[in-house]
């Protein structure tokens, strides 16, 4: 599969498409569930770009796996939006205009936040305008539930979500 990068002002470029998802995360609070989902992706025959996985994990190497993925999934635990790597990786996604999945940790004693505000207020202007536009036109958000970080479950909630997906994309519903 190939995709175009590139905007009015550069040259386009064809980029081939390599992992399903690119799995964006703050290591010290995300680390456990993004290692799990990715495993069970991999499980599941899906692919996912995951630092940790990553033959090498330098700012290069973080941008070419998000334009070389189909879909960013960011785990929004709380912090996760004031890290330079998570923000370079936000930032790239929006200018390629990828899908953005925002996997949003609802639990505290797992780093996350009890309101989607919290995530909002940590943003950058730039990334919040894209993440959290106030039209109720930005990304997807999944909350995940307090038992959402059981490695089964955690992976049900987003494959129940992506299918419910795939059934309303024009793709889907020219098959039907």
């Amino acid at each position: 599969v190939k995709a175009v990068e590139g905007s009015d002002s550069e040259v386009v470029k064809m980029v081939e498409v390599r992992w399903s998802f690119f799995l964006s995360h703050f290591q010290r609070n995300g680390g456990d569930a993004i290692q799990a989902l990715h495993e069970e992706m991999s499980a599941r025959g899906i692919s996912s770009w995951y630092d940790n996985a990553a033959e090498e994990i330098t700012a290069d190497s973080m941008e070419a796996g998000v334009a070389g993925s189909a879909v960013f999934l960011l785990f929004l635990t709380d912090g996760v939006l004031t890290r330079p790597f998570c923000q370079l990786e936000i930032r790239k996604a929006i200018s390629l205009q990828k899908p953005i999945l925002l996997l949003w940790e609802a639990d505290e004693l797992r780093g996350g936040t009890i309101n989607i505000q919290q995530h909002a207020d940590q943003a950058p202007e730039d990334i919040r305008s894209v993440l959290f536009p106030g039209d109720g036109k930005g990304p997807l958000i999944v909350r995940m539930e307090r038992f959402g970080r059981a490695r089964d479950h955690m992976f049900v909630q987003l494959l129940e979500v992506l299918q419910s997906l795939q059934q309303v994309s024009p793709a889907a519903e020219e098959s039907q």
